[in-house]
């Protein structure tokens, strides 16, 4: 599933200065990692992989719940051999390396996708779907959860900022029982947390029950997670790496 449809608003945060050139595609930096976590229920992840220019491979999971986060790996790893989906593995981090590719992820369990990569813009997307119940497989109040970051070189002194963005709701928080209102109230708490300077890149998207942040160029490492723990909402992840054109004077 690619993460957007189009690349339509990408462009103005991308602008290009078009003199008497050829474009050629710039080798970008950048890779994507999706950490696994522990399953805390049982359910049904779905890891969706889109190389450039490619079709799709999804793989679903079947948790039981009682998995370790490496048996989840595990699964996870004959998953995507099966479909071809070329990656690396390191206990239970998995990495894509090419440019252009997306990754998409649903899951009820905690797993974060990465993106390490100094010339590569990418966007990060968290979704929820369903209808809120208000309540966990237990059946304690629901809990919802999102947050995004970067590492950020800073000019003087050459050291490294952390800039995150983080909302933990639960379902007697939210402003309204729906998800446009779990989005609302999401994206009201990461431009709280966010510098003025880079709430214009946060933007809703209601139609695609998302929220969708247009990292900085030049992030040392990036990253989105989302969790809920409602027993008929899910909660999406998505992270594409968008290649660069160069542009080269004749």
């Amino acid at each position: 599933m690619k993460l957007f449809p189009t690349l339509k608003g990408i462009k103005n945060s991308f602008p290009l200065l078009l003199l008497a050139a050829a474009i050629f595609p710039q080798v970008a930096s950048a890779e994507i990692s999706l950490e696994v976590g522990k399953p805390e229920q049982a359910g049904t992840d779905t890891v969706t992989v889109t190389p450039p220019g490619g079709e799709a491979g999804s793989v679903a999971l079947v948790l039981a719940g009682t998995e370790s986060a490496e048996e989840k790996a595990d699964k996870l790893e004959e998953g995507l051999k099966g479909k071809k989906i070329p990656f690396t593995r390191s206990k239970t981090k998995f990495t894509f390396e090419q440019d252009g590719v997306d990754v998409d992820v649903k899951s009820k369990q905690k797993m974060i996708l990465i993106v390490k990569g100094k010339k590569a813009p990418h966007i990060g997307e968290m979704r929820f779907q369903g209808v809120l119940s208000g309540v966990d497989a237990h059946g304690s109040e629901s809990l919802f959860q999102a947050s995004l970051g970067f590492h950020k070189r800073l000019q003087k002194g050459g050291g490294i900022e952390l800039i995150l963005a983080n909302a933990r709701l639960s379902f007697s928080d939210l402003s309204g029982p729906t998800v446009d209102n779990l989005l609302q109230n999401i994206l009201s708490e990461f431009r709280a947390d966010l510098p003025e300077s880079l709430r214009s890149r946060l933007s809703l998207d209601l139609d695609r029950n998302s929220i969708i942040f247009e990292f900085p160029e030049n992030t040392r490492e990036s990253f989105v997670n989302s969790f809920t723990s409602d027993i008929t909402t899910d909660s999406f992840l998505g992270m594409q790496i968008i290649p660069v054109p160069t542009i080269t004077v004749k």
